[in-house]
């Protein structure tokens, strides 16, 4: 599978997901108390991370496409989202490369569920940095991504 087509799921599912509200709304209802510092921020991002990621790893390998249901707690919506933006941003970069990428399967929920998984491996912290810098910045979201009409 293309990038560019993991890509679109990617953001397929992102737009689905905004039905829960903006990224800095999912992270008041776990962090209610406001936070003025970055690394403050960042460091609660990784704290629900490192809370939430054992369960939601196990729901995203189960029903990658169901976050709506009651089991579903703040945390790991708010993780959801993250990794959601996380892959996008990657996803973008490497759809501009100059040499062709691909995934290694035609399922495209295999596809999500790598681009969830690894890049939030590869890349999890430095998000968590860009989304503490953008929530000081008043911005809902460390990526700025607008729902296809």
């Amino acid at each position: 599978m293309k990038i560019e087509d993991v890509l679109e799921g990617c953001i397929d599912m992102m737009t689905a997901h905004l039905r829960m509200g903006t990224t800095i709304d999912l992270f008041k209802a776990v962090c209610p108390e406001p936070l003025d510092d970055i690394t403050d921020i960042a460091w609660n991002i990784q704290a629900i991370d490192e809370h939430t990621e054992a369960a939601l790893l196990k729901k995203l390998d189960k029903t990658l496409m169901d976050f709506e249901n009651d089991r579903t707690t703040a945390g790991e919506l708010l993780m959801v989202r993250l990794r959601l933006e996380n892959a996008i941003r990657i996803l973008t970069v490497l759809s501009k490369a100059k040499v062709p990428c691909e995934v290694k399967t035609k399922i495209r929920e295999e596809a999500l569920l790598w681009a969830l998984t690894t890049m939030w491996t590869v890349a999890g912290i430095q998000w968590a940095y860009r989304t503490a810098v953008a929530f000081l910045e008043g911005r809902p979201s460390a990526l700025e991504f607008r729902s296809p009409a």
